[in-house]
């Protein structure tokens, strides 16, 4: 994955890992999947919910 320059490396390692945790645990499609990703090349872990969505 690609990340943005300013995340620092010892931050990508840890993101990373958490991502590939993530998706092997959550089911989702392609577009999704797109959306998680772009999220995480920002800096952000895939459990961040600055937003408070959840399912129902």
């Amino acid at each position: 994955m690609k990340f943005q320059k300013n995340v620092p490396r010892t931050i990508r390692d840890l993101l990373e890992a958490q991502l590939k945790e993530y998706e092997c645990e959550m089911k989702m499609n392609a577009a999704e999947r797109k959306a998680l990703r772009e999220w995480v090349s920002f800096g952000n872990s895939p459990y961040d919910n600055d937003m408070q969505i959840y399912e129902d």
